[in-house]
């Protein structure tokens, strides 16, 4: 994340868009869309419950992106690199089976390549209740990342008032570190839902769905070329603060030993939709989130050197109007996070015929982490050819506060910080040769 105003951003995008229209004899020219700025204005088509896929204006569509990113920048974040290039494929399609069924599917490959980076050793520290961290800026290199995800979904409506659906999507991820302390880590990243929807009447439709998710990021250290020299790593338990390990046998950091940190979410969420005029819908959808998870090997010859858990609640609202020319969208969501996270205590014994074994006393808090979000996008859309609108203009806020604390008895440190983000951006669409220019 680029974000000094001397920070240089080169986005060259292209996009190859097909949409084949509903099989309709009236019909005397295909419809042209757009899912980038077309679903965005439907609740459901952005929600994990999928009963409602069915509902998307047209029997088939898809398209296909290919992009590449370069940045530079001083100011940065510690996980961030000065320098980083990206570049991808992207591709996404709906088919619709039935008046009844309809089927959605994308796949894409995306690289990264960071230059001089150190920083945390996981791929996405936020989200997780510790870090590692090299602060040694001699030991500064390259890392790099590939990531394949698959997607899969499906909604059927069973009866005029019933129907259901559910939604798969798959992440393998491989990111290296190329200079000692070397680090290796193998992502696997899979997240299911189920869901489904009931129209009450005629301006209400309820939706409920259940969504469980596993993330294993596994990590493995070792050295390769100057081994005389003592390879330190922060243990940071949040704010930065936590202990110093020597790159050793044993440990966070242990060589050779590939310990993989998991993490496990069971998600709840409901739906509610509202027709108040014929051109106007309401739609809310609140879920809450539990999870834990655990760093370590879950076996008596291995250690579990943390666990913990997570609670989340979020609740996203969305007005939407609509005319012959015009659609306005208001959106707004509130989120609330706390990610506990406890060190367990233990001790190895040596058995009699030689093996060691593990035993565990206890365990101590050693971090807690709240964080509470709010952001808000009004949207306006104008000048559609069919369904593909021809400008669009967007405002955005962002608002976010955190909380993090981190123990080690008797000692502690805790932080609070709040940011506030805004934006606004603008989209000509060119209709006849399918491309687009953002500002």
């Amino acid at each position: 994340m680029f974000s000094s105003s001397s920070s240089k951003l080169f986005l060259f995008s292209l996009i190859f868009f097909v949409a084949i229209p509903p099989a309709n004899a009236q019909e005397i020219a295909p419809k042209k869309y757009d899912l980038v700025y077309d679903l965005p204005f439907s609740g459901w088509m952005n929600s994990m419950n999928s009963s409602r896929l069915f509902e998307a204006p047209f029997d088939r569509t898809g398209y296909s992106a290919l992009f590449f990113r370069s940045g530079k920048g001083m100011f940065h974040n510690y996980n961030d690199s000065g320098k980083q290039t990206e570049y991808g494929l992207t591709s996404e399609a709906y088919q619709r089976l039935s008046a009844r069924t309809m089927l959605y599917g994308a796949a894409g490959y995306h690289a990264r390549r960071e230059k001089k980076q150190g920083g945390s050793a996981f791929l996405n520290p936020d989200e997780m209740p510790f870090d590692l961290i090299d602060f040694d800026d001699m030991s500064k290199s390259e890392k790099k990342l590939e990531q394949y995800r698959l997607t899969g979904a499906a909604a059927h409506r069973l009866t005029d008032r019933f129907s259901i659906g559910g939604k798969m999507e798959y992440n393998a991820m491989n990111y290296a570190r190329t200079k000692d302390l070397r680090h290796k880590n193998t992502i696997l990243d899979m997240d299911l839902s189920t869901g489904f929807s009931y129209r009450a009447a005629s301006r209400f439709i309820l939706g409920a769905h259940y969504r469980y998710r596993r993330y294993i990021e596994g990590i493995l250290f070792n050295t390769y070329s100057n081994t005389d020299r003592q390879y330190k790593t922060l243990i940071n338990f949040g704010a930065f603060y936590g202990k110093t390990e020597a790159f050793d046998q044993n440990g966070y950091t242990a060589k050779g030993e590939k310990n993989p940190y998991v993490d496990e979410r069971h998600q709840v969420g409901i739906q509610l939709e509202y027709r108040l005029l014929p051109r106007m819908r309401l739609f809310n959808e609140i879920a809450f989130t539990s999870g834990n998870g655990y760093f370590g090997k879950r076996s008596s010859a291995s250690i579990v050197y943390t666990e913990h858990t997570v609670k989340e609640l979020e609740n996203r609202f969305l007005a939407i109007y609509e005319d012959h020319s015009y659609t306005h969208q208001l959106e707004l969501k509130a989120a609330m996070k706390r990610i506990n996270n406890f060190e367990n205590s233990w001790r190895s014994e040596t058995t009699a015929a030689g093996n060691t074994i593990y035993q565990y006393y206890g365990q101590n808090e050693v971090g807690v982490k709240s964080f509470a979000t709010l952001s808000s996008a009004y949207t306006i859309t104008w000048g559609k050819s069919g369904y593909l609108p021809a400008w669009q203009l967007e405002a955005a806020s962002h608002y976010e506060s955190r909380t993090i604390r981190s123990v080690l008895y008797p000692y502690f440190r805790e932080q609070h910080l709040s940011s506030f983000t805004g934006c606004f951006g603008m989209t000509r669409h060119c209709q006849n040769r399918l491309c687009q220019v953002s500002l």
